[in-house]
């Protein structure tokens, strides 16, 4: 049984709107991502998730 008021609601399935991010797009610093959260918010989205930094042969 859930005993916290303070909770967020989760989004429905139906609804949510998934964006993907490389966090190095934003410096590399957290900061430079919540900055732009209110954008992210004016688009829609609802939920985001962390691409892993990889290298490749075309970018090292």
């Amino acid at each position: 049984e859930w005993k916290y008021d303070n909770h967020v609601p989760l989004v429905p399935n139906e609804k949510l709107i998934i964006y993907e991010l490389h966090v190095g797009d934003f410096e590399d610093k957290f900061v430079n991502l919540t900055a732009k959260m209110d954008y992210f918010v004016q688009l829609g989205i609802t939920a985001g998730k962390r691409i892993k930094k990889t290298l490749t042969m075309e970018h090292p």
